[in-house]
């Protein structure tokens, strides 16, 4: 019986210390999980408030002034600063608007009083002020005149010179939708045209 006992453990011994040697050694740690781009982890690339470094880049400047010419007319938006080269000279030019009524009228009437300013700044020489050279064109392609008055309604100035900004107020019933203000050089040729939305809902 004490043999088969002394057996027993001798085997079970045996069992044990063959399974240590085969088995695969112990990992020391679990692998750390791998974060996904743009996760937000420590990457420096990735923290908080700045662009993940693989996203495309915007191909262009941005906050760039642009320049406007008969040879190379521009289309911008109310609130672009356009370097307008006119008669030998250069301004910059800025329109906002249009300015409307209280919205809400009810039914939705087909035109409404629609005011724009044009703020010309920074002159380089002399340039005319040509009331006729403005149009305004709605987005079914109808041409408008505009008033033009100065800010307060009085006459507008004739001429934008070096060191005297002007701003001029430019008016007319418009409809609803998008449409265009244009500042030609005799009319026709366009130099510089400020894309517009007209809201009266």
């Amino acid at each position: 019986m004490l043999w088969f006992t002394i057996g027993g453990f001798a085997l079970a011994g045996v069992i044990v210390g063959g399974y240590a040697l085969l088995r695969p050694p112990a990992q020391s740690s679990a692998p750390a999980a791998a974060s996904p781009r743009g996760s937000g982890t420590a990457d420096s690339n990735n923290t908080y408030g700045t662009l993940p470094s693989w996203l495309p880049k915007a191909p262009i400047p941005v906050g760039r002034v642009v320049q406007a010419s008969t040879e190379h007319p521009w289309v911008g938006i109310e609130g672009d600063t356009v370097v307008v080269h006119m008669n030998g000279h250069h301004v910059n030019a800025v329109l906002v608007g249009p300015a409307v009524p209280e919205e809400g009228d009810f039914p939705i009437p087909k035109t409404t009083a629609s005011t724009f300013t044009l703020t010309l700044s920074g002159a380089t020489g002399s340039i005319p002020i040509v009331p006729s050279h403005f149009l305004i064109f709605d987005e079914e392609g109808h041409r408008y005149l505009p008033q033009i008055t100065s800010l307060d309604r009085g006459p507008a100035p004739t001429v934008v010179r070096p060191g005297h900004p002007v701003t001029l107020r430019l008016f007319n019933y418009l409809p609803p939708g998008a449409g265009e203000v244009v500042w030609t050089a005799d009319g026709k040729r366009p130099v510089v045209s400020f894309e517009y939305v007209t809201e009266i809902d």
